[in-house]
């Protein structure tokens, strides 16, 4: 593929790649990168006798935190967190997502209907704010975090699964305007075509 026939906005850039993978490697390294502190090895190792030293102080690459905290140890065993933290959320979101969205797309009717409401409910709603108010409600805790992110970001995989699902069913079904399926059979299921045939829109 020449130059000229790259998509617009398509970057040759490595950057990002080495970057992600980069954090991944980082993430599943962790313990032979680092020592894992006992007895929880998610718990940076401090060291009161250096509370707040700069980047550079040998044994302390990163520096330390105000409490004596290893920085540099954060960040590797952070990584490691937030890596199953992701892979954990999207996981969740698919599976819950595409099973709402077939259930929405294959049956229809007024399940369609209630499901795509709560989506459009949900969607009304800025993400990271609903994620954050839900998780203050919660309470701090790993697993109230994942209940969070999933709770606010499964609607975009039901509402994608459902628009996947309707042209396959665009025989049976017509398409409501809104560009779901419907089980109405009323004319705002259907589009004119030329001559003045009417047929159900792919």
């Amino acid at each position: 593929m020449g130059a000229g026939e790259r998509r617009a906005g398509q970057s040759d850039d490595p950057g990002g790649l080495v970057i992600v993978t980069a954090m991944i490697a980082m993430a599943l390294l962790a313990p032979v990168i680092t020592v894992p502190n006992t007895p929880d090895p998610y718990q940076m190792p401090r060291d009161w006798l250096a509370a707040r030293v700069p980047p550079g102080t040998p044994g302390h690459f990163l520096g330390t935190t105000n409490r004596g905290g290893d920085v540099l140890y954060g960040v590797i065993w952070g990584a490691r967190t937030s890596l199953r933290l992701s892979l954990m959320v999207v996981s969740l979101t698919a599976v819950i997502g595409v099973i709402i969205g077939s259930i929405a797309g294959f049956i229809g009717g007024r399940v369609d209907e209630i499901l795509m409401r709560i989506v459009d409910v949900f969607l009304s709603i800025p993400e990271l704010i609903f994620a954050l108010a839900i998780a203050a409600v919660l309470g701090p805790s790993f697993t109230n975090i994942i209940l969070a992110l999933v709770v606010v970001f499964w609607v975009k995989y039901a509402r994608i699964m459902r628009a996947q699902i309707c042209p396959l069913l665009a025989c049976r079904k017509p398409v409501s305007p809104n560009g779901g399926c419907s089980s109405r059979r009323g004319r705002r299921g259907y589009r004119p075509a030329a001559g003045g045939h009417r047929h159900f829109p792919a």
